[in-house]
């Protein structure tokens, strides 16, 4: 993830979808499904047992056993959940940021 953002995210800003396409455009999410479902093949995996749910399984996963000092907060917040009196962490540049990938 730290490679694929400092490919990707050189130049973003707060609005910068964390996804992008080929032509720097934002994924939707058929095109990003076809992205795992490819590397999964790649990888020796049956690539229908991958899923959207699969893959925020994993990342779920990956985030809660992440060395980032938090109160828990920012990582309900990656996954997607909101914080009450907070607002949702959707950007590139707030994620790079709060993990410090930029350093």
């Amino acid at each position: 993830m730290k490679k694929y953002c400092e490919l990707k995210h050189r130049n973003s800003n707060d609005d910068t979808p964390l996804f992008l396409s080929k032509t720097w455009k934002p994924m939707n999410p058929t095109l990003i499904l076809g992205n795992f479902k490819k590397a999964a093949r790649k990888s020796g995996l049956n690539k229908k047992t991958i899923w959207t749910h699969t893959i925020r399984k994993a990342f779920k996963r990956v985030v809660r056993h992440a060395p980032i000092d938090d109160d828990g907060d920012f990582k309900e917040a990656i996954m997607g959940h909101v914080i009450p009196g907070s607002r949702r962490i959707t950007s590139a540049e707030t994620i790079q940021k709060k993990l410090k990938l930029n350093t």
